[in-house]
């Protein structure tokens, strides 16, 4: 079982399928939209070049049973429970990645790690609008 319905999920799903493992693989994903790569969200995908970056893997081909828009809650013994349910594992990879810092201080904060947000963050940035920009690692940049 693999909770994580990022790359790195995807990643380990489709090695588990070219190891030809004798279980059925599961893959829990809390967005509703199939793995995608991150990086071109804030390059090509805010400069309008593409609408979507979902890698085009048919994930039925890998024998998975795929739950997109489920999302992990707690790990239990042999379970993981999900907001619809349980699921039992004999192995289990963690692969959910990390949340956004916030800044501390007042003021509308947008983060960029999903496709969406990528979209809604597009659509409000217009020539000469005003932006500070924190990457990963603490810096700010205006």
């Amino acid at each position: 079982m693999v909770t994580g319905g990022g790359l790195a999920g995807l990643r380990t799903v489709e090695d588990c399928a070219r190891a030809a493992m004798r279980a059925r693989s599961t893959l829990i994903g809390s967005e509703s939209r199939p793995p995608y790569d991150r990086p071109p969200l804030s390059k090509q995908l805010m400069k309008g070049e593409v609408d979507d970056t979902s890698l085009r893997t048919e994930l039925a081909s890998l024998g998975a049973d795929v739950r997109l828009g489920e999302r992990a809650e707690q790990l239990g013994d042999g379970v993981v429970v999900t907001d619809r349910g349980e699921h039992a594992f004999d192995r289990l990879v963690i692969a959910t990645g990390a949340r956004p810092v916030a800044l501390q201080g007042p003021g509308r904060q947008r983060f960029l790690r999903t496709i969406d947000e990528a979209l809604e963050l597009r659509e409000t940035l217009v020539p000469g609008a005003r932006l500070v920009m924190s990457a990963p690692g603490g810096s700010v940049r205006s």
